[in-house]
């Protein structure tokens, strides 16, 4: 939740988004793990431990991984008991077509997708 004014920049420039703190207050963050199928899986981490990415499907062949609960999608939607997503932003390496696959799937697209 943002308590005061931020200015946040379109991209890399010096143009800002309006954003007022009644309209922030909307916006809800939730970081969870996507994938095409509803289940836990390894997250390998990279061989540079300056990167943040880790992987699925472990494309940098690394032996340390950690757990998580991943869901599909379609199940986002019905755990949160929401129509469809305004916004989602993915990033799952390696598994882009999969994930992507299934949100279209779904039959529920978001209005924007990253």
């Amino acid at each position: 939740m943002v308590e005061q004014e931020e200015i946040f920049y379109v991209n890399n420039t010096n143009i800002p988004y309006e954003f007022s703190k009644e309209a922030m207050r909307k916006v809800k963050y939730m970081s969870v793990e996507v994938s095409y199928v509803d289940k836990m899986q390894k997250f390998y981490f990279s061989q540079n431990e300056e990167h943040v990415s880790c992987s699925i499907v472990n494309l940098q062949d690394t032996e340390e991984y950690f757990e998580a609960k991943c869901y599909t999608y379609k199940t986002l939607l019905q755990k949160l008991q929401v129509e469809k997503f305004k916004l989602i932003k993915i990033d799952v390496e390696g598994m882009e077509y999969e994930v992507i696959n299934s949100i279209i799937e779904s039959g529920n697209l978001p209005n924007v997708m990253c």
